[in-house]
């Protein structure tokens, strides 16, 4: 299928609080060499103090977007972009917590052998140095592999 719609809503108990989850994917299939995924997850987690009376809220919000691509059989392209946001409160507006990209060129050669590298970038709200919360790029890494498969 060139375009593809799929959602799912989910609740229930998780520990002693109540949660409900509603996922929904769009993905696009432009031709048989590329592939794009807007995926949204929205959770949601209640939990009621019996002591006291007091509760707990908390609601997330995880948009992602992946494109793959194949430029032959032996070599793609996997990238994710996704962002993480939260609020307290019903009444709150959205907080970006965290925005989270990667990147993967893969090359599988005849023999089996493959060589991959990778670019995996992480950008945070934690707190600095100073005390302020402001997004702040907290880890990148780039990672190259070469697997030889031994042929006895």
């Amino acid at each position: 299928r060139r375009l593809a719609v799929n959602a799912a809503y989910t609740r229930g108990d998780f520990y002693d609080a109540k949660r409900q989850t509603i996922r929904s994917t769009v993905t696009w299939k432009p031709s048989y060499r590329a592939r794009f995924a807007l995926e949204t997850i929205y959770n949601r987690l209640e939990r009621q103090n019996p002591n006291n009376g007091s509760s707990y809220f908390n609601e997330t919000l995880i948009p992602r977007l992946r494109m793959n691509f194949s430029l032959s059989t032996d070599v793609f392209i996997n990238t994710n972009f996704q962002m993480n946001t939260d609020r307290g409160t019903p009444g709150d507006t959205w907080h970006l917590r965290t925005i989270v990209s990667n990147f993967l060129l893969a090359y599988t050669m005849q023999q089996g052998h493959t060589f991959l590298v990778a670019y995996n970038a992480l950008a945070d709200d934690n707190f600095d140095l100073k005390g302020h919360r402001r997004m702040r790029p907290a880890s990148q890494t780039v990672v190259a592999k070469f697997s030889y498969l031994l042929n006895l």
